[in-house]
């Protein structure tokens, strides 16, 4: 059973039934870990009588959540441009013409200026993509 299916189907059986107020996060994040979830990157908090999770998930293990409405959304860098600037980096290292350095920048057709963070880091963008409902089918993940 994943996280986010333990938080939907079983919550309510194990906090008291459909009546229960929602545990504490703490207790919440403890429930996770009893039944082998791994929650060391999840973070709870609870607002009156909603809990949200949040963590991390592959894009492909999410879509059926955004889709029944388990989860409203989720945000990546585009793996669209993430795989143009992947390329383009790797042809101009081999071509030499981008330096494979942290602080060097070049530039990427349709993308425009990257640099190499430290830690050897590129992303092609400062906001992240968010992927809801209304386009999580316009992506093949």
């Amino acid at each position: 059973m994943g996280l986010i299916s333990f938080v939907k189907n079983a919550g309510a059986k194990i906090f008291g039934g459909s009546e229960a107020k929602p545990a504490p996060a703490d207790q919440l994040h403890k429930e996770l870990e009893k039944h082998g979830l791994d929650a060391s990157n999840v973070k709870i908090t609870v607002d009156g009588d909603k809990v949200h999770v949040t963590g991390l998930g592959l894009p492909s293990e999410m879509r059926d959540f955004i889709k029944d409405g388990t989860v409203k959304a989720f945000q990546l860098w585009s793996p669209y441009n993430e795989g143009w600037l992947s390329v383009y980096f790797a042809k101009g290292v081999l071509d030499k013409t981008v330096k494979n350095e942290v602080g060097a920048s070049f530039d990427v057709p349709n993308l425009g200026k990257t640099t190499i963070n430290k830690g050897n880091s590129i992303n092609t963008q400062a906001s992240l993509t968010t992927f809801d409902a209304k386009n999580i089918d316009e992506f093949h993940f």
